[in-house]
Order: structure tokens, then C-alpha cells, then sequence
């Protein structure tokens, strides 16, 4: 909730005041969560995957459904013409202190800037089949307008609904080439938010990690702990790895295949804790070409 949104504020985006608004009214029942999170680990055992966006959504629908949709609230509902599939609300969802239904399409993206050898600058996702520019052109030229469509207008009306507001929630990182200034990256695309959070990436045949004291350990996030900074509460995890461990399995991994990696770089901190300082991913040498 209180992460900021990765694109630029627009009529059509979520806002960051509208997104700590409600981090402020929930912080309570987050911690009460915390304490007894039997309900929350409940409703995603309902919904297991190991797609990130799926597990993000799952997340998002409890939070709609416990704390903020009192009047009406559903997921993924599909758009037909005829038989044909044309689209689908990720959320719609009503509250008894507005008069209108409001329609989220919610995404989490994570997008290295590319620099070709024309100069021209991309976005790419560590599966660089995925980019930002199409991402975005679906979700605000397709996504956004199909509650204006024909056919989402008439399936709303069949729900007792004549007008809708939607809007995307957008949330990420953008990943900057490490040998450059990634923690204060310019200039930035116009479509993406001042204040986004950032990583860097390297190639792993050119290996550069951040600068790093000799106490600071990496760890490889698995695609489901990617949305959180991390945490580690143990003294020992034998997923902490000091340099030249994690020179060694990054030697091994891209010997075996071209996968990205999302590492950690981790600090220690009091009561035996230890804390993400940085992330950043290592792509294979071919990427994003592989």
C-alpha cells in the first residue's frame, strides 16, 4: 500500500496521496495481521501460483475485500462479444461512501533500462519479452477503456451499474545500469514517477556489484519475496552469501542457462537481523536478446 506508484500521476493513475490515505486507515489491522495472519495465509492458499502478478493480485483482492469494498467487489471478470473474450475488469469494486464503481487494473513491474547502439533508450523485464511501452499501451489504450466499450458498458448495466471510474495501480521498480548513478537515475520518462524505486542491473559475464562493505552479504530473492524489501530476522540463513560465494553461484547458474536474478545486497542490523540495502538483477550476456 505505502510504495510508491511507478508511473506518473494522471487522472488514470492511482495516486500516491490516495495510496497513503490508506496505508494511514489499515496501519492498525497490518500489524493486527501480523499478530494472527491465519485469514491472509488462508485466502492465498486458495489461490497458489508462482506468477508474481497472480500472487500480487491475490494480495490486493484480500485488502479490497477486508478493508475497503463493503458494498460490492469482483475479480476478473470477463468481457465477451459473442463468444469471444475481449477483455477482463481485474477489480471492480464499490464502497458506501462513493455513488460510483471504481475499476482498478493493477500490475507490479520490474524493467531494466536498455540502451541500444542507435542510442535508443528501452525498457525491458529481466524476460525481456516483456517491455514498458507495450505494457503501458495495453493498459491505458485497452485495459482502461473497456468499461467505455459496448459490450463492458452493458455488462455493467446488467449489474446495476451506469458509471464507472477506472484507474490502474501500478507498482514496481525500475533497474538502472550499475557503472552509472541507479540510486538517482536522469533524465526520467515522462510516464514514470519522480519518486519510483530503484535498483541496478550488470551483465553476469561483466560482473560489478555496488559499492559494499566487507559485512554486507547477497542473497537471490525468489520471485515471490520480490515485492518487499527484505528482512531476514535469523543470525544464520544459509541463503546469505558473502562475495566470492555469490561469484561462484552466479559461475554456476548462467553455466546452466540464461534465467535472470534478482539479488539482494544485505546488511546487518541490530538483534541478529539483516536488511536489504540495495537490489539488483544479473542478466545472462545475451540478454535482452537471448
Amino acid at each position: 500500500m505505502a510504495s510508491p506508484s511507478l508511473l506518473a500521476e494522471s487522472i488514470d493513475v492511482v495516486s500516491n496521496d490516495v495510496f497513503q490515505t490508506l496505508y494511514d486507515a489499515n496501519h492498525d489491522w497490518l500489524f493486527e495481521l501480523d499478530e494472527q495472519p491465519d485469514l491472509l495465509i488462508t485466502h492465498l492458499e486458495q489461490h497458489t501460483s508462482h506468477r508474481l502478478g497472480y500472487y500480487f493480485e491475490h494480495l490486493v483482492a484480500f485488502w479490497l475485500q477486508q478493508r475497503i469494498a463493503d458494498e460490492y467487489f469482483a475479480s476478473h471478470v470477463r468481457v465477451f462479444e459473442e463468444k469471444r473474450t475481449i477483455g477482463e475488469f481485474d477489480f471492480l469494486f464499490k464502497t458506501s461512501r462513493s455513488d460510483t464503481l471504481v475499476h482498478w487494473e493493477t500490475a507490479v513491474k520490474f524493467y531494466l533500462r536498455y540502451q541500444a547502439e542507435d542510442e535508443k533508450v528501452w525498457w525491458y523485464g529481466p524476460n525481456a519479452q516483456d517491455r514498458l511501452d507495450i505494457k503501458l499501451d495495453r493498459v491505458f489504450n485497452h485495459q482502461l477503456k473497456l468499461g467505455d466499450s459496448p459490450q463492458g458498458r452493458a455488462l455493467l448495466q446488467e449489474k446495476g451499474f451506469e458509471n464507472v471510474q477506472s484507474q490502474t495501480f501500478f507498482k514496481g521498480y525500475l533497474f538502472y545500469p550499475v557503472t552509472n548513478d541507479w540510486y538517482h537515475p536522469q533524465p526520467l520518462p515522462d510516464t514514470i514517477a519522480p519518486g519510483h524505486l530503484t535498483g541496478w542491473w550488470t551483465r553476469a559475464n561483466e560482473l560489478e556489484l555496488p559499492d559494499h562493505e566487507a559485512d554486507h552479504r547477497w542473497m537471490v530473492l525468489p520471485r515471490l519475496e520480490w515485492l518487499a524489501p527484505k528482512v531476514i530476522h535469523q543470525e544464520q540463513d544459509s541463503r546469505l552469501m558473502h562475495t566470492q560465494q555469490l561469484i561462484d553461484y552466479l559461475e554456476q547458474h548462467f553455466d546452466r542457462g540464461q534465467h535472470s536474478l534478482l539479488l539482494a545486497q544485505m546488511t546487518p542490523g541490530v538483534n541478529s537481523c539483516w536488511h536489504e540495502k540495495s537490489r539488483g538483477f544479473v542478466v545472462s550476456p545475451a540478454w535482452p536478446k537471448q
